[in-house]
Parts: C-alpha cells; structure tokens; sequence
C-alpha cells in the first residue's frame, strides 16, 4: 500500500526545490537560489543576493569557502563578461561584472567543470538566464561617487566605480572669494549681484570709456565696456558716460 502521506511530502519537497521560479529550471542547471557567491564580505545565495540589493551598489567579491552540498560555487559558474571567459565569481573579484554594460553572446570554452551562465536561472528583472541578465546590463553599476554636484565647477574630485577611479570637474557654481567688480549691470546692485548669487557691497571704482575721435570704433574690450555703461557715438566721436559698477562679493 502506497503511503499517502510519504508521497506528498516527497512531492513538496520536489516543489520547494524551485520555489520562486516559474520557469522550469534547465537540465542539467540550477535555480540562483543553488548558486553561491562571495559579495560584499558575505556568502550569499545568488538569488538572494539578487533580491537583497548586493547588486545595486558598489559591490566586491571575495573567496567562498563554506561547504556547498547542492549546486555550486560562483567559482564554478562560467561566464562571458565583456566578451572574456570567466567564472562568475571573478568577475565580481575584478569588478567587470560590476562595470559592464551589457553584451552579447555565452562562455565559448569547453574546459570547465560545472555548469555556464545559460544553464543558471535568475529572477532579475524577470526570470532569465543568468547568462542573459548579465548581456542585459542587469549586473552593472553605473554611478560613480562622490557626486560632482557638490563640488565647485572650478575644483575636480576623484571618483570611484567598480574598482575604476577618474578626475572630474564639479558641476557646481560656486562664488570665487574676494570681491568682483562687473560693469554690465541693470537696476539695482543688490538685484544685480543677487541674480549671480552674490551680495552687493557697495559701489565699485568710477570707469569712463576710452575717448575715439577717428570714427573707429574703440579697441573690442573698450567698446565692449563704454556700451554697457551707456556710451554713444554722434557721428565720428564718441562720447564718453562715466559710471560706476556694482561690486559683489560671495554670500
């Protein structure tokens, strides 16, 4: 007599193998969840690395020492990662997992022993092979910090991503200490200076255009100045406004 009981219970267990998949698992291969990795000082199931987020920041690996009675280690798991053969576990180690943008195409060797990323199932953004989620981008890390938008567009900052560092410029605009003279301003100072994000601290050094009685305009920084401060030609002679400027300071 068949025992009922036994049978069912064997039957969950079967179930509870690929519990979190709807797709069937390929044969031979393994769901993410009998794959483990070494990411960010921990030993993790790849699912569960997946789902924890370990993918999502600025990861590293590691060596995965504890024992695996089901499925295997991600030294284990062959890739292709930016067109190189690898195991899965090296490239989180030297970071071309982290940096990789996408791609095309399985492991090509034929010497490995375990299993290669077509024949691993993930649930990462939707269920697919592990090999596929790694052509798909899924895998990379894509911000670089500190952020530049803390820093003056006049400074650099060295970022880091991935393992990979770079010198770039700020994107802030930032005051430049000390006090700014600008002879190009309507209305008021304290508008004036508020427009550039600075406060007006008075009135700056009195400036008279230069004098041109040949007909010609004046030099190009001459000009440039007499105009805005309200100068004029009748016919060949230009005549001259003195004025002031708004000086500004940082806030």
């Amino acid at each position: 007599m068949v025992n009922v009981r036994f049978v069912f219970v064997f039957v969950l267990l079967s179930v509870g193998l690929v519990v979190g998949y709807s797709q069937s698992i390929s044969s031979p291969g393994h769901g993410g969840d009998d794959v483990f990795v070494f990411i960010n000082g921990q030993e993790l199931e790849l699912q569960s690395a997946i789902n924890s987020g370990q993918f999502g920041i600025d990861y590293n690996g590691g060596t995965y020492t504890s024992a695996v009675d089901i499925g295997h280690r991600g030294a284990e798991l062959f890739v292709n990662v930016n067109g190189f053969d690898k195991s899965l576990q090296d490239s989180i180690n030297d970071g071309s997992l982290c940096s990789s943008g996408g791609g095309s195409g399985g492991y090509s060797g034929s010497d490995y022993l375990g299993h290669v990323g077509d024949d691993i199932l993930v649930d990462f953004n939707g269920e697919k092979s592990l090999q596929k989620a790694i052509d798909d981008g899924d895998f990379a890390y894509t911000i670089w910090s500190p952020p530049r938008d803390g820093v003056c567009s006049t400074d650099t900052v060295v970022q880091t991503n991935c393992g990979r560092t770079r010198t770039v410029s700020g994107t802030k605009s930032c005051c430049i200490p000390g006090d700014h003279d600008y002879y190009d301003w309507e209305g008021t100072c304290v508008n004036f200076c508020a427009s550039k994000g600075e406060n007006a601290i008075g009135i700056g050094t009195a400036h008279s255009c230069v004098n041109s009685y040949t007909g010609f305009w004046p030099g190009a920084a001459d000009h440039e100045e007499c105009w805005s401060s309200g100068g004029f030609w009748f016919g060949s002679q230009w005549f001259e406004i003195t004025t002031t400027m708004c000086r500004c300071s940082c806030p």
